[in-house]
């Protein structure tokens, strides 16, 4: 099911960046959230989505899920924060890097919570 695929990559990290492989806007817009979170970037998935294998089903599965029929799309915590646009808005207004410092430490608090739990530092 192509919504399924797109709705479990969109929620795969607490980034996720539907791009098409060679498109302006979509590196433009990865280099606007490279310049704002840096190195973090690492942590985050471009997806093409023509890499999928999906075809017109995969691309009408991601303007179902988001809501918007232009790449790139922008998911944080799985949730839709717009295309490239967005994404300039929220860069020129000072609430992109907001916005993604919440995201990266709610998400490190979480996964550092799960490796305690799971063990994974040792006991000390």
């Amino acid at each position: 099911n192509p919504l399924q695929v797109i709705a479990a990559l969109a929620n795969s990290t607490a980034l996720v960046v539907f791009i098409k492989g060679k498109c302006d806007l979509c590196r433009q817009c990865s280099d606007i959230l490279k310049s704002v979170i840096g190195d973090r970037y690492q942590e985050c998935k471009e997806v093409v989505l023509s890499n999928l294998g999906l075809g017109s089903a995969g691309e009408a599965a991601l303007v179902a899920l988001s809501g918007l029929n232009a790449l790139p799309i922008v998911f944080l915590n799985g949730k839709c924060i717009g295309d490239d646009n967005n994404i300039r808005q929220l860069y020129r207004n000072g609430e992109l890097k907001n916005i993604l410092r919440k995201v990266f430490q709610i998400y490190n608090s979480a996964l550092r919570q799960f490796l305690l739990m799971s063990g994974f530092f040792g006991a000390h």
